[in-house]
């Protein structure tokens, strides 16, 4: 098994207050010999200097890099990007998780919300040797943030968008307001869940084609510049809802990493996610979700094992991404739980897993736990 090392640097705002040059380079000396490293994810604070120097120590270690960098949501107010709007035609409004990430979701269906990674990486990051791009936050709002936010942007464009699938907006939302319920899969197929309602069907396999073409292209552009493209995923049990194929996702990637965080109580987290589901639609989603992954808890080791099943034969390589750090109130690991982990992802067949999601924080013994004998 090797290992992939995930580092929050901060934001397009600013860099985070423990992402100094001095504490990564110690994290690297510390981590490095404990086990088979291979490549190293950091971003996307837009300091050069910094970049730089970070890019050094990690290549002078035989390690290949990777900017980690947001798509749909963290853009710079100074890029002034078209607004999620929802069905009740207002824009989304700013979500943001503590001082840090920004989870203000903008419209994916306008070529100008596309460019803008592009744009930031040509701007800030292209004079700098990365090897590849780590591409994150490529979806729509989930329901975190609400029944609105979670049905999408319904912009004119967006509403263009779905009638040229064969989807009327209008008609899902007038499901919708007959019975919440019908946002409950009734079977699944892989990883793509199927509903009752055909209009309801038809509407979220458009909803993630709109983001695998809005992907694809951006992953055309970056390799036009030499680098290769990593995807950040949502689990499967929640990853449909946000639209997120990921199975033809992979298709456009050199590799993916499925957010199979178990533990964390905050955004991407499979228990926040799905209790977020359950608030929206009501009694016995969690239920029913479980029964269509054949697990009794999404905490459990049997519900990432039968997801990664569902991702078997995927065109790229899926490094399932799993919690090393310890955040009070929001992250809870230990060492039985991330040796547990490389267990179950190892015998899934896995190459590689990415330990998550920032190896800045607090990892305690996590990273002693997992080396080599």
């Amino acid at each position: 098994m090797q290992f992939v090392l995930q580092m929050f640097t901060g934001t397009y705002f600013g860099r985070a207050t423990n992402a100094s040059l001095e504490r990564i380079r110690l994290k690297l000396q510390e981590t490095l010999p404990l086990f088979d490293v291979t490549d190293v994810i950091v971003g996307w604070n837009t300091d050069e200097a910094h970049n730089s120097a970070i890019l050094d120590s990690i290549h002078a270690h035989g390690k290949k890099a990777w900017l980690w960098m947001p798509v749909f949501s963290e853009a710079p107010s100074s890029e002034n990007p078209d607004p999620q709007i929802g069905f009740s035609t207002t824009p989304n409004t700013r979500q943001r998780s503590g001082d840090e990430e920004d989870f203000t979701f903008i419209c994916p269906s306008s070529p100008y919300n596309q460019g803008i990674a592009l744009r930031l990486y040509d701007r800030f990051f292209s004079r700098l040797p990365f090897d590849g791009v780590f591409l994150d936050k490529i979806r729509q709002s989930s329901f975190a943030c609400g029944l609105e936010r979670a049905i999408g942007c319904l912009c004119p464009l967006c509403r263009q968008y779905y009638l040229s699938a064969g989807v009327d907006p209008d008609d899902v939302l007038g499901c919708l307001a007959d019975n919440l319920a019908s946002l409950l899969p009734v079977n699944r197929q892989g990883a793509q869940y199927r509903f009752s309602d055909p209009d309801m069907d038809a509407f979220f396999a458009a909803k993630a084609g709109l983001i695998t073409g809005a992907v694809s292209s951006l992953a055309d552009a970056f390799r036009e510049r030499g680098l290769m493209v990593g995807l950040d995923v949502f689990a499967p049990l929640v990853a449909w809802y946000v639209g997120q194929d990921i199975p033809t996702l992979a298709e456009t990637a050199d590799f993916v990493k499925p957010m199979f965080y178990l533990r964390t109580n905050s955004p991407a987290g499979m228990p926040f996610e799905l209790r977020s589901v359950s608030d929206v639609v009501g009694p016995g989603t969690q239920a029913a979700l479980h029964a269509l992954w054949g697990a009794a808890s999404t905490d459990a080791a049997g519900c990432a094992k039968a997801q990664m099943a569902a991702l078997t034969g995927a065109k790229s390589p899926i490094w399932p991404g799993f919690e090393v750090n310890l955040v009070p109130d929001i992250c809870d690991t230990n060492p039985a739980y991330v040796r547990e982990m490389v267990k179950l992802y190892e015998d899934a067949g896995a190459e590689k897993v990415v330990l998550s999601w920032n190896l800045l924080y607090d990892t305690g013994d996590n990273l002693t736990a997992l080396a080599r004998p």
